[in-house]
């Protein structure tokens, strides 16, 4: 019998993480408190370590029809002067690719089975015994597996069920910022040639100089 697993969040690390289960042979599904899969944001770019995972996971051809290689990258401060730092400690020309992130999570969808991904199931307790692990959703409903995997965003009530909010192995969120100010040639569909602004910020409890 298969092994079952539930992923709690349907964004790019969840989706990512059921296709790669599901090639594994493992019963997976994905529960997305949204009504329907979507990525807010301009872009993400992709490091060649993570090109080659997403290769793997089958959706290197469409992040190069999707994509756009980096030309050159400039690291900036908040105020908009350069930062120093060597030349291509951050990326190299021509190595790093930026896609939209919907046009990703897009990708990766099409990589699972139909009827993988449950939209409209916003987890809202979690509980665990030694027959497995079982996703309560606001609307009522269960969903039971081997394993559930939390994918469900900083405010996660998965990492709220393990860990205390003030325990310091908990992940939250640091007051660092990555700004990307990015001019691209991009398909139609993207308003041809223009200017994306996109910020991201992460960090486990390592420190703002660690990250």
């Amino acid at each position: 019998m298969a092994l079952r697993a539930v992923v709690v969040g349907g964004g790019i690390g969840g989706t990512a993480a059921a296709v790669a289960l599901a090639r594994a042979g493992i019963d997976v599904r994905v529960y997305e408190q949204a009504q329907r899969l979507t990525e807010v944001g301009a872009g993400v770019s992709l490091a060649p370590n993570g090109l080659r995972m997403l290769d793997h996971l089958g959706v290197g051809e469409g992040i190069g029809r999707l994509g756009a290689r980096h030309v050159s990258t400039q690291l900036r401060l908040s105020d908009g002067r350069p930062a120093r730092h060597e030349p291509h400690q951050f990326a190299q020309a021509g190595r790093n690719v930026g896609i939209h992130r919907a046009d990703l999570l897009a990708l990766l969808v099409e990589q699972l089975p139909p009827g993988t991904v449950l939209t409209g199931h916003r987890c809202a307790d979690f509980s665990q015994d030694a027959s497995g692990a079982t996703a309560g959703f606001a609307d009522g409903t269960t969903a039971s597996a081997d394993v559930v995997i939390g994918a469900d965003g900083i405010h996660s009530v998965l990492q709220g069920s393990r860990w205390s909010r003030r325990s310091p192995s908990s992940p939250g969120w640091w007051p660092t910022a990555a700004w990307c100010h990015a001019w691209m040639r991009t398909r139609p569909a993207r308003s041809g040639c223009g200017s994306a602004r996109a910020g991201t910020s992460w960090c486990s409890r390592c420190g703002p100089a660690s990250c």
